[in-house]
């Protein structure tokens, strides 16, 4: 009996005749251009590989690609190829930076690469959960982070990404690459924040990221507006548009200074009362 038909983007082809056809081009068809390079490739196996690459490549037999924004490494676009031909995408063992496979999980994404986005996306977890953590290469990643390829939509990769900080937070407070990505980034701040759960009470002396001061009784509290705001509307109402404001203080108060602070506290979870 008679098999199913194969469909048109099936090849039935040998590991080394696909390694063989990448590297001579022979019987290519397709040319693409990308950021100063040329590739010799075959439409059957890059349109079997990326939808997006597909569509472009219907009528064409050469086409050019808009590059992909802020990419560290060259060789990154002849890594999704040998990709599609069954290649290992990381032809040099010597290169094993987040950032580079940062880089690749872009151009897959870009060109809807599934396979590929999720290898590198799990190189970069694998990469992230070692011992010997760096955190200049998570860095990199949120300096060239996801907000021109739409990062909010990617929920995967910045779960990753929070939790990452969460779980290195120690390291990272203290870097100051990333105290100018928060400062940069209100979504990744705000989520930083708000995700802490019972650990959030952190982030209470993260004076240096403060992005509001309240000055009361003589007292002076560096806060967050993203926390405040979900305690208090009338201090949202305060705060809005402003980086200080100063509160009246109520009367009759019998432990004044301790009063507010334990307020503010509170907002970060501390437990009321200890």
């Amino acid at each position: 009996m008679a098999g199913p038909e194969p469909s048109e983007d099936t090849m039935i082809v040998s590991p080394d005749t696909l390694k063989r056809a990448y590297e001579t081009g022979e019987f290519s068809d397709l040319t693409i251009h990308v950021d100063g390079e040329e590739f010799e490739l075959h439409k059957l196996v890059v349109g079997g590989h990326s939808p997006i690459l597909k569509e472009k490549i219907k009528n064409e037999n050469s086409i050019t690609l808009k590059p992909v924004e802020d990419l560290e490494y060259n060789g990154v676009y002849e890594s999704m190829f040998r990709f599609m031909y069954g290649l290992d995408y990381n032809d040099n063992p010597r290169i094993d930076d987040i950032a580079f496979h940062f880089d690749v999980y872009r151009v897959a994404r870009r060109y809807e690469v599934l396979g590929l986005q999720n290898l590198a996306f799990e190189n970069i977890k694998k990469i992230a959960n070692r011992d010997a953590w760096d955190a200049d290469q998570l860095v990199k990643i949120l300096k060239n982070r996801l907000d021109k390829d739409t990062l909010e939509e990617d929920d995967e990769l910045f779960n990753f990404l929070i939790d990452t900080c969460h779980e290195h937070i120690d390291e990272l407070v203290n870097n100051v690459d990333f105290e100018d990505v928060l400062e940069d980034d209100d979504t990744l701040a705000k989520y930083l924040i708000l995700s802490w759960g019972d650990s959030q009470k952190n982030t209470y002396k993260w004076d240096n990221l403060s992005d509001i001061t309240i000055l009361v009784n003589g007292e002076e509290f560096k806060l967050h507006k993203v926390v405040i705001w979900e305690h208090s509307l009338q201090l949202k109402t305060l705060c809005e548009g402003k980086d200080k404001i100063e509160i009246e203080q109520l009367k009759n108060l019998d432990y004044v200074q301790r009063s507010y602070e334990t307020v503010f506290q509170f907002m970060y979870q501390f437990m009321y009362g200890h």
